[in-house]
């Protein structure tokens, strides 16, 4: 497995390899401006639509991001509702 520029096991390298075996129809992060991981997340979304055929941003994959929000339960909960309702809007 690729390491990311950070050092850490880049989660696109596992939903590639998950890809050649499941389809992924779906796929959804968050993260807020001021949280640590932030820049790290933009660079990983950014790859993975990229390495992913099946990804298609603002389709069937989206990162939402949260201006001024950290590394909350509250945003997670509120990014993901609304992201639900974009997916699923029909």
């Amino acid at each position: 497995m690729r390491d990311c520029s950070c050092g850490e096991k880049c989660v696109w390298v596992i939903l590639k390899t998950t890809e050649q075996s499941h389809p992924l129809h779906y796929w959804y992060y968050s993260c807020g401006t001021e949280d640590t991981f932030y820049n790290d997340s933009t660079k990983m979304y950014k790859n993975a639509l990229v390495t992913v055929s099946a990804f298609k941003d603002e389709e069937n994959c989206r990162f939402v991001e949260g201006y001024g929000a950290n590394h909350t339960y509250e945003f997670w909960l509120t990014s993901l509702y609304n992201t639900l309702h974009k997916f699923f809007k029909d």
